[in-house]
């Protein structure tokens, strides 16, 4: 009866939140969209779409010279010219979100907002600079300001949504007379505010009564990892299950135990890399160092890519990195994919336009929680899996 009454009470204050939210709440495009945390069709495109001087603003570098001032603090803009591009390909593996390279300087900006980083990808940016012969400054742009754990011994320096672009956004607004412009700023500027303050709207309401409940929190939360990680293997159990039964295909045993962690462990070590996964061969494993795998893997989001795993000494199959030529060896419907050092191709199984965030636990993996949403998430992932097989099989994949 106690902890009933205690999420009875925290119900009652989460449900005035909500309805004080929707009192101030605003139409967002974005919102309608489900796309309010998608990096690069969103956040990049429109931040790019700003910064560019041949943007269709047609405010010139107005909103680059402030964007200099406001975000990179440089006092005076001191370039006669510059220009900015977005999706950079460094090299086959890297992939960077934006670039402005002026008389003298090359700006690398990385854009996180649900993803995480990928093996040394600060590094290798960094790296590409320094091969280029170029000055160069690297940023990591999140919505906090978090530090990244890929820059290694390269310096960077972290900038925020919160602190350093929603300024910057409110200085373009009235920087212009345009009422279309200043009405797409404004849309923008309400999501990043959504984005970046629902957390510490919740947080003061609840403190007291938590403080309170002491106890029953403390309880709750020994219990959480475990129901949230069971969430994981279920997703994956339903998965796993609905490939094997359908397509004949027996997901692989002898996947190295570092990759095999018990689900809720996802939650306590996940920095250690412990990423939930399903695997099934593509190849045949004569060659016990290039044998082709599709994996569905839970890191931050839910993905399902194509790699390639080697034998190690304790006969467990582990991913390792793509030589040079293997892309073009094995065609594996990698057209059009996101590519990486240890990913033929990959992309994300979504639900409604949206990724499936299990560590920052956005409103999909809420959803989750509920049966009905779930089966409904669980059939739109199938519909995306079938058509992934289906793309392989004429291919020639699967032994």
């Amino acid at each position: 009866m106690e902890l009933k009454t205690f999420f009875d009470n925290a119900k009652v204050i989460l449900d005035i939140l909500g309805n004080e939210r929707s009192k101030t709440s605003e139409l967002n495009i974005f919102t309608i969209l489900n796309k309010e945390t998608d990096e690069e069709s969103t956040h990049c495109r429109f931040i790019y779409e700003l910064l560019s001087p041949k943007g269709s603003h047609n405010q010139g570098d107005k909103f680059l010279k402030l964007f200099f001032e406001k975000v990179l603090g440089l006092t005076e803009y001191p370039y006669e010219y510059a220009t900015v591009q977005r999706e950079v390909w460094l090299t086959d593996k890297s992939r960077l979100d934006l670039m402005i390279n002026t008389d003298d300087c090359c700006y690398l900006i990385e854009v996180k907002i649900n993803a995480g980083e990928q093996p040394d990808q600060i590094k290798r940016y960094c790296e590409w600079a320094e091969k280029e012969g170029k000055k160069y400054k690297m940023y990591f742009l999140t919505l906090y300001g978090h530090n990244s754990n890929t820059a290694k011994e390269y310096t960077y320096s972290p900038i925020s949504f919160k602190t350093h672009i929603i300024p910057w956004l409110e200085e373009c607004k009235n920087a212009t007379e345009i009422p279309s412009l200043k009405g797409a700023i404004e849309q923008y500027l309400q999501l990043l505010n959504k984005l970046t303050n629902e957390e510490k709207q919740n947080m003061e309401v609840l403190k007291s009564f938590i403080k309170n409940n002491i106890g029953i929190a403390q309880e709750i939360n020994k219990i959480l990892p475990l129901v949230k990680g069971e969430m994981v293997g279920n997703v994956l159990k339903d998965i796993e299950t609905y490939i094997s039964e359908k397509y004949n295909l027996i997901s692989m045993p002898n996947v190295a135990d570092y990759y095999k962690t018990k689900y809720h462990n996802y939650y306590t070590n996940h920095k250690d890399g412990k990423n939930p996964r399903i695997s099934f061969m593509l190849s045949s494993d004569k060659n016990p160092e290039a044998v082709y795998f599709l994996s569905i893997v839970i890191e931050y989001s839910l993905f399902i890519g194509c790699d390639i795993m080697y034998k190690d000494t304790s006969n467990c199959y582990i991913p390792r990195a793509i030589k040079e030529g293997e892309r073009k060896e094995k065609y594996y419907y990698n057209k059009g994919k996101t590519q990486s050092s240890l990913w033929l191709w990959w992309e994300y199984l979504k639900c409604k336009d949206s990724n499936i965030n299990f560590y920052e636990e956005n409103e999909n993996f809420i959803n989750l929680f509920n049966e009905d949403q779930y089966t409904d998430m669980l059939n739109e992932i199938k519909d995306h899996i079938d058509d992934i097989i289906e793309q392989l099989k004429k291919q020639g994949a699967f032994i």
